[in-house]
């Protein structure tokens, strides 16, 4: 039974720190793109690991999360990302936490996946 509170949590999290995207990761024998779709989470600094794997667990344990990853240019803190790759994994993690996102998130993960089916069709 999934925990709604951890959820709505994780939904807010997302919210302001998350992202769903399409990146570009290969060239078809066509001269065409391909792509993939991934939903990610960065966070920095020593509770990084913690958050990232409280948002993992409240999604059922879906996604990895990466690093530590060395500071940024300007940056002191040492950094980690959660990430969900691929159609199946985004499209599921965005089904847990669509009822909590706000619509501006929603409306960009709307985007995202269009852009994403619109590619796959080429």
């Amino acid at each position: 039974m999934p925990n709604y509170e951890a959820l709505a949590w994780a939904a807010g999290f997302f919210d302001g720190e998350g992202s769903v995207h399409v990146t570009y990761a290969w060239t078809r024998k066509d001269g065409t793109q391909g792509c993939t779709i991934q939903t990610a989470l960065s966070q920095s600094g020593e509770s990084a690991p913690n958050v990232l794997r409280r948002f993992q667990d409240a999604l059922g344990g879906l996604g990895k999360i990466y690093g530590p990853y060395p500071p940024a240019k300007n940056q002191r803190l040492v950094r980690y990302q959660w990430e969900a790759n691929g159609f199946a994994k985004t499209q599921a993690a965005m089904a847990m936490l669509w009822s909590w996102l706000s619509e501006p998130k929603k409306q960009k993960a709307t985007e995202v996946f269009a852009k994403y089916h619109a590619s796959r069709r080429v």
